[in-house]
C-alpha cells in the first residue's frame, strides 16, 4: 500500500466510512488515506467494535472491511452481513473462495491484499454511485 496515489476518482460528497481492520497499522494506513480523500472514517479493529458501530444510530455511507479478523476467522463476513444495504468492499490477503463470495453484501466488491489506496478510492467511488 502507497501512499501517493490517492488522487483522482472522487465523490461530490464526504462519504461516511467504517474501516474495520485488526492490523494496527493497516488500519490508521487507511483512515489516513479515506481522510486525505475528503472522506470521514469511523474505525474498528475487531469484529464486536463493527458490531457496536453498526447497532448504533451512526449514519453510514460505506463499510471497508477485511475478511479476516483476528477475534472471528472470517469476521468481516459477519460485518458484512450486518451491514444492513450499507455497500460493503472487501479486502484479504487470502484468495478469495467462492463459499466466501456467497456471503458477500448485495452490493458489495472485493479488493485483494496489497492493494493500493488509488484502488480503494477508485472502489469506493464506484460503489457508492
Amino acid at each position: 500500500m502507497d501512499g501517493n496515489d490517492t488522487v483522482g476518482a472522487r465523490l461530490p460528497y464526504v462519504a461516511k466510512i467504517l474501516v474495520v481492520e485488526d492490523e494496527a497499522m493497516v488500519l490508521v494506513h487507511a483512515e489516513s488515506f479515506l481522510l486525505d480523500a475528503g472522506h470521514d472514517a469511523l474505525t474498528a479493529s475487531s469484529f464486536p467494535q463493527a458490531e457496536a458501530i453498526l447497532q448504533s444510530d451512526q449514519p453510514l455511507d460505506l463499510i471497508f472491511t477485511d475478511i479476516t479478523l483476528h477475534d472471528e476467522l472470517e469476521g468481516g463476513l459477519k460485518v458484512g452481513q450486518l451491514s444492513g444495504g450499507i455497500p460493503v468492499l472487501y479486502t484479504s490477503g487470502r484468495p478469495l473462495t467462492d463459499d466466501m463470495k456467497a456471503l458477500f453484501a448485495e452490493r458489495s466488491a472485493f479488493l485483494p491484499k496489497p492493494y493500493r489506496d488509488g484502488q480503494v478510492i477508485e472502489a469506493v467511488v464506484e460503489l457508492l454511485k
